[in-house]
C-alpha cells in the first residue's frame, strides 16, 4: 500500500472548540446530539493530543448539521509548514 502524501494534514482542535463555543458547549451539543461523550474530558483529550477521531469529527458535523451551521473542516487545516508546537504557543 503507497503512503499518502495528505498524511500530515492537521486540525487546528483548539479553533475546532471555540467555534461550538468551547470545551463544555461543544460537549453537551454532543451529549445532546446522541453521542455516548460521557464529560468535558473528552474534549480535553482532543485539545492534549492535538486530534479528534474522525468518528467524533463526523457526530461534530451532524451538531453543526442541527444548528444550521456551516462546517467545513478545511477552515479548521493547520496551514501546511506550521509547527503545532508553534500554533499552540499562539
Amino acid at each position: 500500500m503507497s503512503e499518502r502524501k495528505d498524511r500530515n494534514l492537521q486540525i487546528d482542535v483548539r479553533r475546532l472548540v471555540a467555534y461550538f463555543g468551547g470545551r463544555q458547549p461543544l460537549a453537551t451539543k454532543l451529549q445532546r446530539a446522541g453521542s455516548d461523550i460521557r464529560n468535558v474530558r473528552v474534549v480535553d483529550g482532543w485539545l492534549l493530543r492535538g486530534r479528534i477521531p474522525a468518528t467524533r469529527l463526523m457526530e461534530i458535523a451532524r451538531v453543526a448539521y442541527a444548528e444550521n451551521r456551516r462546517f467545513d473542516i478545511l477552515e479548521f487545516q493547520v496551514p501546511k509548514g506550521t509547527d503545532r508546537q508553534e500554533q499552540d504557543h499562539e
